[in-house]
């Protein structure tokens, strides 16, 4: 994919022709559009130096585009896509509450997620 962004600033620099690298503040960023998900990837790279920003980045591309051939997601489940996934009113856990009166006695208790 091509990013739509054609001109750069000096503190810009393209990445593999749809990530880009960009100064804010001291410090160097990467940010990546990811279309399944909708939202941009972003990291900070921890450098001031231009070059090793330059090559952590390309790394960090390599390492999202990798993971998203895989299958695998840069960001967590939203709520939403969450209670989406599973059935309603499945138990999201099980907890076991345990009481001081009596030592061992325990109560276990469903705990669901319900949206409203």
């Amino acid at each position: 994919m091509v990013s739509k962004k054609k001109r750069f600033s000096d503190d810009e620099i393209p990445v593999f022709n749809d990530g880009c690298i960009y100064k804010r503040g001291d410090y160097w960023h990467f940010r990546l559009w990811l279309r399944d998900e909708n939202k941009y990837a972003r990291k900070s790279l921890g450098t001031t130096n231009r070059a090793k920003a330059i090559e952590r980045g390309e790394a960090f591309y390599l390492e999202l585009r990798a993971n998203q051939q895989i299958g695998k997601k840069y960001f967590s489940l939203t709520a939403k896509e969450g209670v989406l996934k599973k059935s309603f009113l499945q138990p999201a856990f099980t907890a076991t509450l345990f009481f001081q009166e009596r030592k061992n006695s325990a109560l276990k208790v469903n705990c669901f997620l319900v949206v409203i």
